[in-house]
């Protein structure tokens, strides 16, 4: 079947106004009736509020890039640096300003003094970092042996412990829960 141009378009026109698709608004979620198989709004104005949700989005995703950026290129100069103050050092390692000075107490790291700052040599920090590491490795080895059986004279009791450290029994079962302490259960009567 052959059309002239001028049919061949009142054809195609007729053909695409009476096709109806049931299809879902991709913003609002409500069924409507489109003309065509390619839309996804009910309307204008879904089809707006979908464009403006899409460019705040992309907004947003730039600025968290660019304070990404900020971040990373403020990380690199304190690793640069050689020497670092304690506030540097929690920066860069992502712990709390209590938790460097409990690390220096254990003596764990060893800080020195420039007049009156506490500052830590980059070095020393690449080094408890490289052992915190290594310990942690040694603890996964450890756990992937094999559980020893417990013994109950290899054990204390709960009241035991009370006595000898002088603390609650609820702090003792805390304790226990916390730090995954093996435990066996007396099966006296």
């Amino acid at each position: 079947m052959t059309l002239c141009g001028t049919h061949w378009h009142t054809y195609l026109g007729d053909m695409s106004t009476k096709i109806q698709v049931r299809r879902i608004c991709a913003y609002c979620g409500r069924e409507f009736t489109a003309q065509k198989t390619t839309t996804k709004y009910c309307g204008h104005p879904c089809a707006s509020r979908a464009y403006k949700a899409r460019v705040r989005a992309e907004k947003i995703q730039v600025s968290n890039l660019e304070t990404q950026e900020i971040r990373n290129s403020q990380l690199d100069k304190l690793k640069a640096k050689e020497y670092l103050s304690v506030p540097e050092f929690c920066e860069l390692v992502g712990i709390s300003r209590w938790s460097a000075y409990r690390i220096m107490e254990r003596g764990e790291l060893i800080p020195g003094k420039a007049g009156k700052r506490t500052v830590i040599r980059r070095g020393d920090i690449d080094k408890f970092l490289f052992q915190a590491a290594k310990d942690v490795m040694s603890d996964a080895e450890a756990a992937a042996q094999a559980p020893r059986e417990l013994e109950l004279k290899d054990c204390y009791s709960i009241q035991q412990i009370t006595a000898l450290y002088g603390i609650k029994e609820s702090t003792v079962r805390s304790l226990v829960f916390t730090h995954k302490i093996p435990r066996i259960k007396n099966k006296r009567i």
